[in-house]
């Protein structure tokens, strides 16, 4: 990358005259990167790209305001890879804003690409349709508590210490990605994944009636399993609708799992 330096001052901007020289851009690139180079500091973007068909990435400068250098990059070329990967953490990151703020039905792709700032058309270039860039972002998230439960329940210890031990931690990377976690939980009616939440609530419903099998020779209705389950399951995503940090995170969970193994070790 070349180097570039300018200086703005009131009224007027003063800049190198690399790029000006610089036989690989037209005059149109010319006027555009003097143009964005003169914008304030806090102009929100790090790429400066010309889309001479929609549907065919054309990027003529590709500059990073931060490190204060630019690339040139030819009329017509092929994306290079550290742009393709820029485009595509962007769609990404905006397909998860708007996905939780809205719900998979309701979210327009031209939301998305308004978030991203780019044109709608060059999420085609990445995704098919809305339900591609959906599974991408769900599937990105693994959530397996069958595993989870079935090594806390061969680990030693009371119920609440092989928690701590097994699950915690595993629940809290989980809520690193919060907004995923609800997506996939409360905002994918419509997708392969609107059945998540319940099949979640399952896992925990099977897991705590083995457990209450091993603890107790009373028959409890399942009911009661069905029930402990969702509570639980419902209280990990309240922090994660509300989630803050892993500290805040911590201290909920704990509290959370405090009330409920305290309450199933009263059967």
């Amino acid at each position: 990358m070349a180097v570039f330096w300018g200086e703005r001052n009131k009224g007027y901007t003063v800049m190198s005259n690399y790029h000006l020289r610089n036989r690989e851009l037209s005059l149109k690139a010319k006027g555009l990167f003097s143009q964005m180079i003169s914008l304030p500091e806090d102009w929100d973007d790090t790429l400066l790209l010309r889309f001479e068909n929609p549907l065919d990435f054309s990027p003529i400068i590709l500059y990073h305001k931060k490190a204060n250098q630019y690339s040139v990059l030819k009329e017509g070329g092929s994306m290079p890879q550290v742009l393709k990967d820029e485009v595509f953490e962007r769609i990404f990151q905006a397909g998860v804003d708007v996905f939780y703020e809205k719900d998979y039905r309701s979210a327009k792709m031209q939301e998305i690409a308004d978030k991203a700032g780019i044109p709608v058309s060059l999420i085609y270039n990445y995704h098919k349709n809305k339900e591609e860039l959906f599974d991408k972002i769900a599937s990105s998230l693994r959530i397996n508590f069958d595993k989870i439960a079935a090594e806390e329940e061969q680990a030693a210890g009371l119920p609440s210490e092989k928690y701590r031990d097994v699950a915690e931690d595993y629940i809290l990377d989980l809520l690193e990605n919060h907004k995923i976690f609800v997506i996939l939980m409360d905002k994918s009616q419509g997708t392969k994944y609107e059945y998540a939440k319940d099949q979640l609530i399952h896992s925990i419903e099977q897991h705590i009636h083995r457990q209450l099998d091993k603890k107790t020779h009373v028959s409890y209705n399942d009911m009661l399993c069905h029930i402990l389950a969702s509570n639980f399951a419902e209280g990990i995503l309240e922090v994660a609708r509300h989630y803050k940090d892993r500290e805040f995170a911590h201290t909920m969970l704990s509290l959370v799992t405090k009330c409920y193994y305290e309450g199933v070790n009263s059967l």
